[in-house]
């Protein structure tokens, strides 16, 4: 809630935010959504019991587990393993002890950090598992498996939070208008719809209404598309603490 509070104050122009508060007369528009994985080190055992389920990080590019047919699991099989989690206070953080409860575990923790990408990076060396944002996840890494998780807090859409001021100035018009062109973009290159932005029709490309039109079965489509991931996930988590 830093953020938040240096924007009512007027100290930054905007930021990005999934905790809405019909309270806080703050201006709100759709930026992007992401989906939280389970990230694992291949050093854990558990891994060893969930092979149906496990994923790549070719599997995660690629969108597979957007498939609705992509196996998910719960925390209950991860009871025994440790996990690096982010501080108190974080909207993931907050995610995490929910998926706990629904499976009514208490694992260990191994650390508290501030910062998502150094959960991750910690996640790599093996210290625990980590719960990250799919959008992370930008180059092959052969010592981490990830996991569908069934809830749907997995799921998050960040808005784009601007003042409660009746007008925006020209430098906040022309970021949002940016930002959205390049997500487009990025939807268009990598085959899939998150709920809540573009639709298209039933056909016979294999897109469904309603449904994540993610499209993995046709590689060709995004052959550009790892690169341009890297670029859009930087300009997203640039500057922003979950």
């Amino acid at each position: 809630y830093e953020l938040l509070d240096m924007l009512k104050e007027d100290l930054i122009d905007l930021t990005f935010n999934c905790t809405p508060d019909s309270h806080d007369k703050l201006r709100r528009m759709p930026g992007f959504q992401d989906t939280i994985l389970l990230a694992v080190s291949t050093r854990f055992p558990v891994n060893d019991h969930l092979t149906d389920a496990a994923l790549t990080t070719s599997d995660i590019l690629s969108r597979r587990y957007q498939d609705p047919e992509c196996p998910a699991v719960t925390m209950a099989a991860f009871a025994d393993t440790p996990f690096i989690l982010l501080s108190s206070g974080n909207n993931l953080y907050s995610r995490s002890i929910a998926f706990f409860e629904a499976a009514g575990i208490h694992p260990p923790m191994a650390m508290q950090v501030s910062q998502l990408v150094t959960a991750y990076h910690l996640a790599q060396a093996g210290i625990g598992a980590a719960f990250i944002s799919d959008w992370m996840v930008t180059g092959k890494h052969p010592e981490m498996i990830y996991y569908k998780i069934d809830s749907p807090l997995a799921a998050r859409i960040f808005d784009i939070v601007t003042p409660g001021k009746n007008y925006l100035s020209n430098a906040q018009k022309a970021f949002i208008q940016l930002f959205q062109a390049v997500s487009a973009q990025v939807i268009h290159i990598g085959g899939f719809l998150p709920p809540g932005m573009f639709r298209l029709p039933d056909g016979p490309s294999g897109h469904r209404r309603k449904k994540p039109c993610v499209l993995w079965r046709f590689p060709l489509r995004r052959s550009g598309f790892p690169d341009f991931h890297l670029k859009i996930t930087q300009l997203f988590m640039h500057g922003r603490r979950r």
